[in-house]
């Protein structure tokens, strides 16, 4: 029916198609546009002509000028009287009932626990608003569902009503004699002049919009845009920082790779960053094994494949699907990792896997394996006694491990100083990445957004803690301060609405927070402190959790501390005087205060020795 109602639509269209037959005559859409409305984007280049010449005239003419500066400096003197006449009659009794109002609020005691009348009708207030959002998020949410569940019902029909009223017919034909006008622009070199009739369609189109527009909301608009622009940029950044890790992991770094650094500078955090790429590397290759198999059989439909667990003719791609779906993580190492790719923590690296010499009960590496060992040093180090400690075979397990699993192994330790570990191991490193610095970065133009809600958040916060606490100096002799005390215990309606405010803030800021990344500068370097090579590797915050699971803790050895703690440290004995006595001095346990004091304990002597427990079995010194 709607088709017999838009015949006209259809008849106009074909007769459009039919002018591709006057090729020397044809127009596209953009075309016909810009000679249509001639005469709007002429009066915008006039004008635009006009202004740029009363500025030469300006110039030109010094007497105008001279007369603009004055006017200029009259108009500045009148602002700066009339902004002090209204100040000295408005301005200083609003500024002294605002100072009335913050000491009353910000300066009073009151250690009443309370909530005022107003504030509990702003916390119904607020639980309402907090309501009406939860149930406008829920309609939203069924009303997608809806959507979702009937959008290919919904796009067939709203496809049919265009096609039905000539839409879909016009579109195509107006893209049809489109390429047809830009096919033959650029055989004739004239590209240029079909992108500027598209730049002048627009901007002929967009011109009576802006002129109705006021100048605030034009600026309102700009900084919507740039903030677009910012946002989406920032998320590039993010994108190539974890594109550019992976590529580095993969071409740059070869097998085993030794990190070393001074404590805190992120040696950990680029162990877990390289492991993780190192594994989505792993997935990568894997899944391209797969596609280039299915390319070579280009009639055969996988699906019914993956279906099998044994065929003879395509078990190679069998056996790569089901290594891809039940392999679970990549990661084995001596602390804890949490994979996100396969939701759950890494494997646990037995130190035996690595000790040749030594016969093992498992051996369970294979073949697309990822080792991080952190704080490699605590286990080989240079200053070990060979005598104790053995020949086990470490040194072996680094030289030969790419022969064990067939070189797609990864391999990553980091440790504190370069000459820490022993030669024997450390020597079968491809590549050594000292640590040099490690930096907080943000995308500048995004910043330029998220740093008036730091300062608002920040005044909110300061303004919140002078509420709430008051904090003096120790005494006035000194400007260290002593712990705050709280003075107010009342919930007024200024510090609900204060809080209020800081949780939208928060909420805010950690939207913002995502766009962080660390730059990690280092040394990369073939040979065990030869020169190397500076390079700049960033690091994703986001990347470093999965919604609210962290991937991995740097002081993994905290919980096994804090499981073997027997005593409080307030109830640690403390010294008595500036000047200790020897009793004080000896419980140090200190070998150069007992030797200089001519304390002799047999007792302190054999565990300064053999360690702090009878069961401890260290190494005799």
């Amino acid at each position: 029916m709607l088709l017999i109602f838009n015949l006209n639509v259809f008849k106009e269209a074909t007769d459009r198609f039919l002018e591709i037959f006057d090729f020397k005559e044809l127009k596209n859409f953009f075309q016909l546009y810009v000679d249509k409305n001639t005469k709007i984007f002429e009066d915008f280049s006039d004008s635009i002509s006009d202004s740029i010449d009363n500025i030469q005239e300006v110039l030109s003419d010094k007497e105008q000028i001279k007369e603009a500066l004055l006017t200029l400096l009259l108009n500045f003197i009148t602002l700066f009287f009339n902004f002090l006449n209204y100040f000295l009659n408005i301005g200083v009794n609003i500024l002294f009932l605002l100072m009335i109002f913050f000491n009353e609020t910000f300066n009073a005691t009151n250690l009443n626990i309370k909530y005022s009348k107003s504030s509990l009708l702003w916390i119904k207030f607020q639980k309402f608003l907090s309501k009406v959002k939860s149930i406008l998020k829920n309609i939203y949410k069924k009303i997608v569902k809806w959507l979702n569940e009937r959008k290919r019902k919904i796009l067939l029909i709203f496809l049919i009503v265009l096609f039905s009223k000539g839409v879909v017919y016009q579109v195509l034909v107006e893209i049809i004699i489109f390429l047809v006008t830009y096919i033959s622009a650029v055989f004739r070199f004239e590209t240029y002049i079909a992108i500027m009739d598209i730049a002048k369609a627009i901007l002929i189109f967009l011109l009576p919009y802006i002129e109705s527009l006021s100048k605030g909301t034009i600026i309102v608009i700009l900084i919507f845009i740039i903030f677009i622009r910012a946002f989406n940029r920032a998320n590039y950044k993010l994108k190539k920082n974890h594109e550019r890790l992976k590529i580095f992991a993969k071409d740059r770094l070869t097998q085993t790779t030794f990190i070393n650094g001074a404590p805190g500078v992120g040696k950990t955090l680029l162990n877990v960053s390289l492991s993780l790429a190192s594994e989505e590397n792993f997935i990568d290759e894997l899944e391209l094994m797969m596609h280039e198999y299915q390319a070579k059989h280009p009639y055969l439909n996988f699906a019914n494949i993956r279906t099998k667990d044994i065929d003879q003719e395509h078990q190679e791609y069998i056996d790569i699907y089901n290594f891809l779906l039940n392999r679970s993580s990549y990661l084995i190492s001596n602390f804890a990792i949490y994979s996100p790719y396969f939701d759950e923590y890494s494997k646990i690296f037995d130190f035996n896997f690595m000790r040749k010499n030594i016969k093992s009960d498992i051996y369970a590496l294979e073949e697309y394996t990822i080792i991080s060992i952190s704080e490699l040093d605590k286990e080989y180090n240079s200053h070990d006694d060979m005598k104790i400690v053995g020949a086990d075979g470490a040194a072996t397990f680094f030289s030969t491990v790419s022969h064990d699993l067939k070189r797609t192994a990864k391999i990553f330790c980091d440790y504190q100083l370069k000459d820490q570990v022993p030669l024997r191991i450390r020597g079968n490193s491809e590549y050594f990445l000292t640590v040099k610095s490690r930096k907080k970065k943000y995308p500048v133009l995004l910043y330029l957004y998220y740093y008036p809600f730091i300062l608002m958040d920040k005044l909110v916060s300061r303004l919140i803690f002078k509420y709430e606490t008051k904090r003096k100096t120790i005494n006035k002799n000194t400007k260290r301060k002593s712990l705050s005390k709280y003075k107010r215990n009342d919930y007024t309606l200024v510090y609900g609405i204060l809080r209020s405010l800081q949780f939208q803030l928060n909420k805010i800021k950690n939207f913002f927070d995502k766009y962080w990344y660390f730059r990690i500068t280092s040394i990369l370097s073939e040979e065990d402190g030869g020169k190397g090579k500076s390079v700049a590797i960033n690091i994703n915050l986001c990347d470093l959790k999965l919604d609210d699971q962290q991937l991995y803790d740097s002081t993994f050895l905290s919980h096994a501390y804090e499981q073997k703690k027997n005593t409080k440290f307030k109830d640690l004995d403390k010294f008595t005087s500036i000047t200790p006595s020897i009793e004080e001095l000896t419980k140090c346990n200190s070998r150069f205060y007992n030797k200089i004091n001519g304390i002799k304990n047999e007792e302190t002597e054999k565990k300064n020795n053999r360690g702090t427990n009878d069961d401890d079995d260290f190494i005799t010194i």
